[in-house]
């Protein structure tokens, strides 16, 4: 979904910047999911005010790299409203980064509209995956069914088993919770693999095997670090180490200070240190 139309913009400027912007290395880190250099790229490109500046495609990628390096969910809204306004190829693309830029920006209810938009129009697993990860993160029933088609359609999706268990620990079902977990972690391989397991185990209460998680996908690269910061402090505080906790919360909010979650985590470790004293 998003390589492919990443490769097709970008190929389609090579004539123009094949020597100033460094295009093989460029796609090179895209492919790899190191979007830092893309995006100075990109941004790059934009500066110079060529005729691609009227591309609506463009403005859609860009906006992608900008939720995926700056976590600037405003401002990829400006990018996407530009991109609506000179025309972009792929509507379900579009609406589902426009959901994912309303999300970012605390609008979840009208983020989980465009994401259910996206998989309306083209119900392919990754719209099907964002729309499902959005009901699962508001506690929607419709979420169990929706990651359950996933799985059935991609039985090798980690993310999907992981959030199909969450699913289904919700329920009541523990017992399978517990077997999509193991089949999630055998089937894992990437840092948001690492944090998504290690969501499941926290919920099933096994702390010290979601610290574990947490710990890997920090080591594979998880962005933004302090997400998975916050989430290893709170499963230390599960286990009665305040002091670990509040140390893992700080480096947590110094990472991510803006994150909702981070500041939650980090206030509780805060009150529960204080009640200490």
């Amino acid at each position: 979904m998003t390589s492919g139309l990443f490769r097709r913009v970008f190929y389609s400027l090579r004539p123009k910047v094949e020597k100033a912007w460094r295009s093989k290395e460029v796609l090179r880190a895209y492919d790899a999911g190191e979007y830092k250099l893309p995006y100075e790229v990109t941004c790059a490109i934009m500066a110079k005010k060529g005729w691609w500046s009227e591309e609506g495609d463009l403005y859609l990628v860009w906006a992608d790299l900008e939720l995926r390096v700056t976590h600037d969910g405003h401002r990829a809204l400006e990018l996407l409203d530009k991109a609506r306004q000179l025309g972009c190829s792929e509507d379900a693309y579009y609406l589902t980064k426009r959901g994912e830029a309303l999300w970012a920006v605390g609008n979840e209810q009208q983020a989980l509209e465009y994401f259910e938009r996206s998989a309306t129009t083209s119900p392919s697993l990754p719209y099907l995956s964002n729309f499902a990860w959005a009901l699962s993160f508001v506690k929607d029933p419709r979420a169990l069914d929706v990651w359950k088609r996933i799985v059935q359609e991609s039985p090798d999706n980690c993310r999907a088993h992981a959030y199909f268990g969450l699913e289904t620990l919700r329920s009541g079902d523990r017992d399978e919770a517990l077997r999509r977990a193991e089949e999630a972690e055998r089937l894992q391989s990437s840092s948001s693999d690492a944090y998504e397991v290690g969501l499941l185990y926290h919920e099933l209460n096994r702390v010290e095997t979601a610290i574990g998680k947490y710990e890997a996908a920090l080591e594979l690269g998880y962005e933004p670090k302090g997400i998975p910061r916050a989430a290893i402090a709170d499963c230390l505080l599960a286990l009665g180490q305040e002091s670990a906790a509040r140390e893992s919360a700080d480096r947590a909010i110094r990472d991510t200070p803006d994150d909702d979650y981070v500041k939650e985590i980090w206030k509780r470790c805060q009150r529960e240190g204080e009640s200490l004293e």
